[in-house]
């Protein structure tokens, strides 16, 4: 939320009233001379330089190809003006490079009748993407001209000095309730620790002062993932030459925390390194000696980061200095080299067409590990010093547990996933709230669109559309019949629904679920053969059992009691995979592996996508991008993005890209 991002600032709330009256200040220069219009600048200006030179590259390699010359080269002859010409525009100002951008089109690309092979088609997906880059420039950053843009600055200025009158005084109000209560959040701990040492001017208090005193030295770790309260209340306790921070960039993975690794980073690039730090209160020193990992992972580690890393943010500040050294002790002679598997998926159409192969792929390695692999001491493999990490295994536990399970493996994973937000959990919801109030249209039509009626989309939204304003279960009743497969469908379901509903009349939550599992085999229909499915409906069957035999609670005090977990925000857990037992295969995250030590590690799942989802909210807020919303229109009932939410979007994007 809004309110959490600014806590997570030493100015609060304020932040966004200043960020208003910065705002106001920009609106009324070229947009491209402010940092938001900065941002925007500098991505079309990487953009264009890409295809400037993927253009030449392509164009003086299709020169020596006599059919090329006379086809793809000549329409990226037509081409490559253009982006000259936004290049320069660019530069000379908003209106310009709008106006350039804007005027680039396409003609129809020269027939080639040639083979078609890799270069060719390489040439042709140069110019595609092209294509879309410029489409996806117009629509993302060029959409609005600069009376637009300005007129959306002052009134997102407004809307942002409001917004921070607001929290501001939402936060005296839940700060008083909170002393009302004798009530401390976690949170809270940070901004009282501040208040006592910062004053408003943002000067250290006297009572910081006397904190100062009492350290010989302040040891504090991880320093890449503090946020700027925590880093200026440690300001305020230390002295320039006791306050000793460690911490690795390349470690930074709490940014949804609010972590801040630019302060780290700024921190270590400010200091002189301790070599030539002579007359400096403070240096840098690099602990670059790793005593875990074999040699080959230390290497294959520098040449992913000294590739990776010159491309994130300049604020990092990564240098050759921030390689690992290889300092394990007892050093062994054997080589385990890094390998790296591109498994394909099988074709479409094929008999194994679903099957996931990276998890067929890493459960036989595992198997022949434990049936014959050694570790570096000559002991042999077992299934505890392996893990399988994944940025995210919440959609993946399950398939590669099952993979292992197949192969006699013993697994375990690690997720801490919400029951109730499960697929198949909530299905039975929908279908007992449905049970307990027919009336309820959103989770009768969640029952019906599931595989316990298999009813299908169109058909369900057209007889609802056919019959205006009336409930959906009315609807329902008028078209059950047995003339076709969808009528059908539906009078089978209402008879199980009208049937159930007389056995609710005296039996509990729990006994009435046991019934429906029994009747709608629901274990075999919604968790199919998974393991972990099964687990998860099992695991809600108890619940219901549990609380209805110390209750003797209805399906109606149930769905209530469920309710009110959820506005608790209490998370009940989701079933897991195995046991945590030792002896097994570990399926972990990559935040749950820090700090831990296995002799076998599989990276798994690296071809999922980035969650970037948090670009798409509104507003948006960063001490270092500044602020950004969607505005309404003059109805009130829509709304449109800005430029300036785009900017602050971008900045997010890329922060997230670069973690």
């Amino acid at each position: 939320s809004l309110y959490k991002t600014v806590s997570s600032y030493p100015k609060g709330a304020i932040a966004l009233n200043e960020a208003a009256a910065t705002i106001r200040e920009y609106a009324s220069g070229d947009f491209f001379d402010c940092p938001y219009g900065q941002r925007i600048k500098e991505h079309l200006e990487s953009m264009i330089s890409y295809f400037k030179l993927a253009y030449s590259a392509a164009m003086s390699a299709m020169e020596t190809n006599a059919e090329l010359a006379v086809t793809y080269y000549i329409t990226f002859s037509e081409d490559f003006p253009k982006i000259l010409n936004a290049e320069k525009a660019l530069s000379e100002g908003y209106i310009e490079g709008r106006a350039a951008i804007m005027d680039i089109d396409f003609s129809k690309m020269k027939t080639y009748r040639g083979e078609k092979n890799d270069f060719v088609l390489r040439v042709k997906r140069i110019r595609d993407d092209f294509k879309k880059a410029v489409k996806d420039a117009k629509a993302k950053y060029l959409f609005a001209n600069f009376l637009e843009i300005k007129a959306n600055m002052l009134t997102s200025a407004g809307v942002c000095e409001a917004l921070g009158d607001l929290l501001a005084e939402f936060e005296k109000k839940l700060e008083a309730e909170k002393k009302r209560k004798n009530l401390c959040t976690f949170s809270d701990l940070s901004r009282y620790s501040l208040r006592l040492l910062v004053d408003e001017n943002g000067n250290d208090t006297p009572f910081a002062h006397e904190q100062k005193k009492l350290y010989d030295a302040i040891y504090i770790d991880e320093y890449q993932d503090v946020n700027a309260v925590q880093n200026r209340i440690f300001e305020a306790i230390s002295t320039p030459t006791n306050r000793f921070m460690v911490g690795d960039i390349k470690q930074s993975i709490y940014s949804f925390r609010g972590a801040e690794p630019s302060i780290f980073s700024a921190l270590r690039y400010s200091y002189p390194d301790i070599s030539s730090s002579e007359g400096s209160e403070n240096a840098t020193i690099f602990m670059s000696h790793n005593f875990r990992c074999n040699k080959e992972i230390i290497d294959f580690t520098n040449r992913i980061c000294d590739y990776l890393m010159p491309l994130v943010s300049p604020d990092m500040h990564y240098s050759k200095d921030d390689a690992l050294i290889y300092g394990k002790e007892n050093k062994s002679t054997e080589k385990i080299p890094v390998t790296v598997a591109i498994v394909e998926k099988p074709p479409k159409g094929s008999d194994d067409e679903g099957e996931n192969t990276e998890a067929a792929f890493i459960a036989d390695k595992i198997y022949e590990l434990i049936h014959g692999g050694t570790k570096d001491d000559g002991a042999p493999i077992t299934p505890d010093d392996i893990a399988i990490l994944m940025r995210s295994p919440k959609t993946k536990a399950d398939v590669f547990a099952a993979a292992l399970n197949a192969r006699g493996i013993p697994v375990y994973a690690t997720t801490d996933e919400n029951l109730l937000l499960k697929n198949e959990v909530e299905i039975v919801r929908n279908f007992i709230s449905a049970l307990d109030n027919p009336r309820r249209d959103i989770s009768l039509a969640g029952a019906l669109l599931s595989p316990l009626c298999r009813i299908d989309a169109t058909y369900l939204a057209n007889i609802r559309n056919s019959h205006g304003d009336c409930r959906l279960i009315t609807t329902v009743r008028t078209h059950m019949t047995d003339d076709d497969e969808n009528g059908h469908k539906l009078k089978i379901f209402v008879e199980k629904l009208e049937s159930f509903r007389k056995m609710a009349r005296f039996m509990n939550a729990g006994e009435l679920i046991d019934a429906i599992y029994a009747d709608m085999s629901i274990p075999s229909v919604l968790g199919g053969k998974s393991i972990l499915r099964r687990a998860n409906l099992e695991k809600f069957r108890q619940i219901a059992y549990s609380y209805s035999n110390s209750t003797g609670a209805s399906l109606s005090s149930f769905l209530r009691y469920l309710r009110s977990i959820e506005d608790s925000g209490t998370v009940i857990t989701a079933a897991k995979a195995g046991e945590e037992t030792r002896g097994a295969v570990r399926i972990m995250s990559v935040h749950k592996s820090k700090g831990l030590e296995f002799p076998v590690v599989f990276y798994a799942n690296t071809h999922a996508p980035y969650n970037l989802s948090d670009k798409n909210a509104s507003p948006l807020y960063t001490n270092d991008a500044g602020f950004g919303m969607r505005l309404r229109d003059e109805s009130g009932f829509c709304s449109y993005d800005t430029m300036l939410r785009k900017s602050v979007a971008l900045s997010k994007e890329r922060a997230d890209k670069e973690e």
